[in-house]
């Protein structure tokens, strides 16, 4: 298993126990550029790209992450390096 297929399911299982939140993982097959995680927390949008700790985000889904930051979600590329800040974030929502 890679690296980040690992991470990603070791953030999911903390995704899932934020109370009253809802979480879909985008297939593997999807369109490029598409962030990996979409989901909700008490009304609030919330967009993930997760990524290594080498991983970046590409300029693809950088465009993509900024408009649905304009739009108004919360967005951010989560890695193990800030996943602990990124769930203390989305608690607060």
């Amino acid at each position: 298993m890679q690296p980040e297929t690992r991470f990603k399911i070791r953030f999911r299982k903390r995704l899932d126990k934020i109370p009253n939140s809802k979480w879909e993982k985008i297939s593997q097959r999807s369109v490029c550029g598409v962030p990996d995680m979409f989901g909700c927390i008490r009304g609030h949008t919330v967009v993930l790209e997760l990524k290594t700790d080498t991983g970046r985000a590409t300029k693809l889904q950088g465009r993509n992450l900024y408009w649905w930051k304009k739009a108004g979600a919360f967005v951010a590329v989560v890695s193990p390096l800030n996943e602990d800040e990124i769930i203390k974030q989305l608690e607060a929502l």
